[in-house]
């Protein structure tokens, strides 16, 4: 029986939830973690009764504790040893950029995603960090901005991280078989009409082996937060190749807590990478971390602090006037700059 905890069921958290009702199997465990409330027990009971009406023999259940209960987390996940995590839960998700006024939603634009990642990173920390005390921790599958966050995580000594969405979206793209090296930034570009940061995609021909390629996008991006179907389908193929014997080609960001996105082999024995035999693996990261400065992400240290680029720091200074250069490294230290720029943002509304 396999068990797999999801943690933040907002718009893509039920989405996720939604679908592994129906993908995992009759004796599994499912269960549903969040703050309590009216919206988190509607989504647990219909979880429950879609259960009940497709796939009868899954247990469903849930869990409604706000991260702040560290007692009781460490408790429960030492005595109900989830296999797999899926975690979506952060501050301000990203899609509410929408609700700023225009002046500032614009400024945040041009200084990169990477102003956005306390609001992503504070939360992800902390739970982390109960997962890093446990004999036999389960896998971390990340939404919250996995290509870096998941660097932050291992830098706190957790690396049985895995993302979903970005580059495995980037890669669904295609109907064959290619191998895709690609941070965030290119997938925001992508469908952004912006000039694309560095990556790597090749095709295979029969005779000629792996051969360079270029993306291109074949569709504009949803509007709103329907992309959430197609990011949610990443992660559900993300937790049953986790739960599989039989290893799955496919692409992740943040694997193993390394920078960008990578081709990789995903299993219940782990996670390798997948790269074509023309790229080492220093020469992938090496790829991401470039392409994460257009994110606004100078460097991220072997402590976890991350350094912004200058174009970020100016960013910063003309949304909040501060010089800001340096965030982290502790979760502590995530939380309170999140709760200092949502403060900011609250008020630029």
């Amino acid at each position: 029986m396999a068990h797999v905890l999801c943690y933040g069921p907002g718009d893509l958290g039920e989405r996720i939830i939604d679908q592994l009702v129906t993908t995992l199997t009759g004796d599994d465990r499912l269960t549903i973690a969040g703050r309590p409330g009216e919206i988190f027990q509607d989504i647990v009971h219909m979880a429950q009764m879609k259960a009940r009406a497709l796939n009868p023999g899954l247990l469903v259940d849930g869990l409604p504790w706000p991260l702040t209960e560290d007692g009781q987390w460490e408790d429960w996940l030492r005595v109900n040893t989830p296999e797999v995590v899926v975690f979506t839960a952060s501050y301000w998700t990203w899609w509410k950029r929408s609700a700023l006024d225009p002046l500032v939603a614009g400024l945040v634009q041009a200084a990169g995603f990477g102003l956005w990642l306390p609001f992503q990173a504070a939360l992800l920390m902390r739970f982390a960090a109960y997962l890093t005390a446990l004999p036999t921790p389960p896998w971390l599958v990340i939404g919250p901005y996995p290509d870096v966050t998941s660097v932050l995580i291992k830098a706190q000594g957790f690396d049985r991280t895995v993302g979903f969405g970005n580059v495995d979206e980037l890669a669904l793209l295609y109907p064959q078989d290619v191998r895709l090296v690609a941070h965030h930034s290119v997938e925001a570009a992508l469908f952004s009409g912006s000039p694309l940061p560095p990556y790597r995609l090749w095709h295979q021909e029969a005779k000629a082996g792996w051969q360079p390629d270029v993306l291109t996008r074949p569709f504009s991006w949803p509007a709103g937060t329907r992309s959430h179907v197609w990011t949610a389908a990443s992660a559900v193929r993300t937790v049953r190749a986790l739960l599989n014997d039989t290893p799955t080609l496919m692409h992740a960001p943040g694997p193993l807590g390394l920078p960008g996105g990578y081709p990789v082999k995903i299993s219940r024995s782990g996670i390798r990478l997948a790269l074509p035999e023309i790229m080492t693996r220093d020469e992938a990261i090496a790829i991401n971390l470039q392409a994460g400065k257009a994110d606004g992400i100078e460097g991220i240290d072997e402590i976890g602090r991350v350094f912004l680029t200058e174009k970020a720091v100016r960013g910063a200074r003309a949304l909040w006037g501060e010089s800001l250069r340096v965030w982290g490294p502790t979760w502590q230290a995530w939380d309170e700059m999140a709760q200092r720029l949502l403060n900011h943002m609250k008020g630029a509304r």
